[in-house]
């Protein structure tokens, strides 16, 4: 639980600015749908009032198309009259000045709007399929194109909170993303700068390391050294002399690591690369080792004791 900590606090704000925005986003799509279904009521109620209207003067005069244009002329909010005939087939139609009739398309459904970019058409008196037939005198069905100038307001209102909303969440997201990111990237830079130091701590340590060991290995070399004369043309001489061999060896790395602690630069020179590896081979197994340096290079500029 203790290892989840920080991993919840990174992506705390992430998780948190995550769920705002889609709180956000939903509430404004619930109220832009709401808003909808607020402004069809409303077209409603006003395509009601102009249907009376219309109604009054189909009863009144029977197909009379003058007197349906007066009526389209008198009442602003109402843009076109056309009266069905058999599956909703306009037989007469009338329009305001300047305006049309929505293009052929699927028929609204009976008593409710379809909200047009012209403006809203609403049949009225269309009987739907099974219902009984209306009487005889009754007026023809017809459909309305007006202007929901009562519910455009609410429409436009709920457009705006929807694409604040959406916008809102968007932006929210976004930030939460940037800070997420640059938090990420400095816990990058914290986890390289940690390495280092602990990198340097190492150096330090090898440092004090080498230099504990070079003494005692000067006294060991020292000894081998004495052993190895004492004992020249004897049976232990061959031994004694690989004893100093391995001590100066050890001696070399004691030295190279307090010179990488150091962070002294190497010195290259040249030098015979065939010869630096016989004087390998000569430290482990000759024996067992077989050297090809047919195609070696004669020269090489490199620092022998680093190689």
């Amino acid at each position: 639980m203790r290892a989840l900590l920080p991993l919840l606090t990174r992506h705390g704000l992430l998780v948190v600015a995550t769920l705002v925005a889609i709180l956000l986003v939903s509430t404004a799509i619930v109220r832009f749908a709401g808003a909808r279904r607020a402004a069809a009521a409303i077209a409603v109620v006003q395509g009601d009032r102009l249907g009376v209207q219309v109604r009054e003067t189909l009863v009144q005069h029977p197909r009379d198309e003058a007197a349906l244009q007066a009526l389209v002329d008198a009442e602003p909010e109402l843009h076109a009259i056309a009266v069905l005939g058999p599956a909703r087939r306009p037989t007469l139609q009338v329009v305001a000045a300047g305006r049309r009739l929505p293009p052929p398309g699927p028929p609204p459904p009976p008593g409710l709007p379809r909200f047009l970019p012209d403006g809203v058409t609403m049949d009225v008196g269309v009987v739907p399929p099974g219902a009984p037939r209306p009487p005889a005198d009754a007026p023809p069905p017809f459909r309305i194109l007006f202007e929901p100038g009562e519910a455009e307001p609410v429409l436009i209102a709920a457009t705006w909170d929807l694409a604040i909303g959406v916008v809102g969440g968007a932006g929210l997201l976004g930030l939460a993303l940037g800070v997420f990111f640059v938090d990420r990237r400095r816990a990058r830079v914290e986890a390289a700068a940690a390495e280092q130091a602990h990198l340097a701590h190492l150096g330090e340590m090898s440092a004090v390391l080498a230099h504990e060991i070079r003494n005692p290995l000067a006294a060991l070399k020292g000894h081998a050294q004495l052993l190895e004369e004492r004992l020249r043309g004897e049976a232990g001489h061959a031994s004694a002399e690989h004893v100093v061999h391995g001590a100066a060896r050890l001696e070399r790395l004691v030295s190279d690591l307090l010179a990488f602690a150091r962070g002294d630069a190497l010195d290259p020179v040249p030098i015979d690369p065939i010869e630096v590896a016989h004087d390998a081979l000569s430290r482990v197994s000759p024996d067992r080792i077989e050297l090809f340096a047919d195609d070696a290079p004669d020269e090489a500029v490199l620092d022998p004791h680093a190689i």
